[in-house]
């Protein structure tokens, strides 16, 4: 049904932010939208575009506007106040839109408690962007992720399809009996788009990497636990008894103060650099010798992505999620285990001295394009369509 005008495709986004949900929404929206699909960003909070985000010209932007937001950091009676604040205007949307298709992240889920009640034509679609089971745990912690658990699996359950952003993600619902009607799928993110080539051909920022007088190794993410930063300068001390090299990490987030006092601990004050949040990280990374990512769990780290884009040799953790189908099981980047300084270490280490080709690196990353995304996005809204 590709390029039928008719048929509207909807995006549920919280709100519309710099997170890489949000990118991946409006890449895909965008992607669909110059197939000729009709692609609506309905935001559940403000339909603020602070981030400069550019649509196509099929692609828009609804907002509902909602007084409490809809996050993991949310308290619990804001959700239901704005869940019921919205029902009106969503029921209203639906009717008057009456869109094929409906994907929805996790936080979204709860939209389907009214499934019956909007359109019967709709079919929705769940999307999971991190590993489910790992991911509970760290955004809501250990007492209440049974009971956030629990409720995920009753909405998933409504849903029409359940897609994991990569297939470790899949197979991770599969294996813990979390389900939708037509069963579990995965559907990788738009990733690699034109922007993605315009951010990384324009020029670093950080002196490091303006004036290369040394090998520069980067990371780039959210200061948190999630990401194991520890274990990256624990590694790191262990690179510089026989390497000359730095490491910067672009980041910000809740681990800062314990990072910035490890840091000093392993005498890394002077070569290990921790600008904080950099608007084109691309740009950096691009310049550097090595891109690690030292996460314990991923979705499809995106980053890790751009990163092989770029044509740098990438060191990752094999941690549940995306990192090995990136890399292809270690074809196109140096895989460790998790939370091991010596082995993330050794990674680094051969990463600096036997780089992957640049040429080979880019021609991966084409896998993960706007344009290939667009088309499982097709499939499977063709697949709903005749089910």
């Amino acid at each position: 049904m590709e390029g039928d005008a008719a048929l509207v495709v909807t995006f549920v986004l919280p709100t519309l932010d710099s997170s890489g949900m949000s990118t991946v929404v409006v890449n895909i929206a965008n992607a669909l939208s110059r197939r000729g699909y009709e692609t609506d960003i309905l935001v559940i909070g403000s339909g603020a575009n602070p981030y400069g985000y550019k649509f196509g010209k099929n692609a828009r932007v609804i907002a509902l506007n909602a007084t409490y937001p809809w996050s993991h950091s949310a308290p619990f009676l804001f959700f239901l106040a704005s869940f019921f604040e919205i029902t009106p205007s969503l029921r209203l949307y639906f009717l008057k839109r009456q869109p094929r298709v409906a994907f929805l992240s996790f936080y979204i889920s709860p939209i389907l408690f009214y499934k019956k009640y909007l359109t019967p034509p709709t079919k929705y679609v769940v999307i999971e962007h991190a590993f489910f089971e790992k991911d509970v745990v760290d955004s809501y912690g250990l007492l209440k992720a049974p009971f956030i658990k629990a409720v995920c699996k009753y909405f998933y359950k409504k849903a029409d399809v359940l897609a994991g952003v990569s297939k470790g993600v899949a197979d991770g619902l599969s294996r813990r009996g979390v389900s939708a009607r037509l069963g579990v799928r995965h559907l990788y993110n738009p990733v690699v788009t034109e922007k993605t080539f315009e951010r990384m051909r324009a020029l670093p920022k950080h002196p490091w990497l303006v004036d290369k007088s040394t090998r520069v190794v980067v990371s780039v993410g959210r200061l948190a636990l999630q990401k194991d930063y520890a274990t990256l300068l624990k590694a790191f001390s262990i690179v510089r008894e026989t390497e000359d090299a730095r490491l910067v990490i672009f980041a910000e987030g809740p681990e800062r103060a314990n990072l910035e006092a490890l840091r000093s601990d392993l005498g890394l004050d002077s070569c290990v650099s921790m600008p904080g949040f950099t608007p084109n990280p691309l740009a950096e990374v691009a310049t550097a010798d090595v891109f690690v990512l030292s996460s314990i769990f991923e979705g499809l780290p995106t980053v890790l992505i751009e990163a092989v884009a770029c044509g740098v040799t990438c060191v990752s953790t094999d941690c549940p999620g995306g990192s090995s189908e990136i890399l292809e099981s270690g074809k196109y980047g140096y895989l460790v285990p998790p939370r091991s300084p010596e082995a993330l270490a050794q990674g680094i280490v051969q990463g600096l001295k036997k780089p992957f080709s640049a040429d080979i690196l880019k021609h991966r990353a084409n896998d993960f394009s706007d344009d290939k995304a667009a088309q499982a996005y097709i499939d499977l809204i063709n697949e709903l369509e005749r089910s």
